[in-house]
């Protein structure tokens, strides 16, 4: 994942490392805390695609992220409760199709 700063500088502030496969981002209403799905291997992907989990990142005064947390694995009852739970928070899909990942939306 990459940051522009207001006057063009573009910095890699989250790599393929700490999150596989970024997909999916949201901020904290005080945008202290960024969040980031990494999402599963696609049907077209030729690497090993992500781990179908949630991370939470502080972000610090000088808008860098820090502190990686997993949030969440979408595993309720050990059973895969895929991101739908995760309310006003927008992903991809392999199929280049935008879906919106909340509780009142259905996928397009």
């Amino acid at each position: 994942m990459y940051r522009v700063d207001p006057s063009g500088r573009v910095d890699q502030v989250v790599g393929e490392d700490q999150v596989p496969d970024p997909n999916g981002l949201a901020f904290s209403p005080d945008y202290k805390r960024l969040y980031v799905i990494s999402t599963g291997r696609g049907p077209d992907d030729t690497g090993p695609g992500g781990n179908r989990d949630m991370h939470v990142f502080d972000v610090g005064s000088d808008n860098k992220p820090s502190n990686r947390q997993v949030f969440t694995d979408f595993m309720v009852d050990g059973r895969s409760a895929v991101p739908t739970a995760c309310a006003a928070m927008w992903m991809a899909t392999c199929g280049a199709r935008a879906t919106p990942a909340a509780p009142w939306a259905t996928a397009a």
